[in-house]
């Protein structure tokens, strides 16, 4: 897919890469280099593949499910406390859905505090 452009995958998928160092890919900057690669394929006129850059980079953000976690803690800072409810709940559930229900209780410990 990037054989054109080699220089604008790997810096995306070694983000998502995890080693015994490193546990969990890192969808937050993998999502910002697909967004950039799919910039740059917009700009060369090669639009399938920044259409799947962008569907990539939608993957990435999808993935990062404690994205609406920190989004509902900041609603609850706010004191917005419905809608932090509702997107921390959405977190947990997604973490359920993941496998990691220790991850989902200790979303919902945290916004208890």
């Amino acid at each position: 897919m990037y054989d054109d452009h080699p220089s604008l995958d790997p810096a995306s998928s070694l983000t998502l890469k995890t080693s015994f160092l490193k546990w969990k890919p890192d969808y937050d900057s993998a999502a910002s280099e697909y967004a950039k690669a799919a910039v740059a394929f917009k700009n060369a006129k090669q639009y399938d593949q920044a259409k799947d850059a962008f569907l990539k980079e939608a993957e990435a953000y999808e993935n990062n499910k404690s994205a609406f976690e920190q989004a509902g803690m900041m609603l609850k800072e706010m004191q917005k406390l419905p809608e932090a409810v509702h997107l921390i709940e959405k977190a947990s559930m997604m973490f359920l859905e993941n496998g990691t229900p220790d991850t989902a209780a200790m979303a919902l410990e945290r916004a208890g505090k």
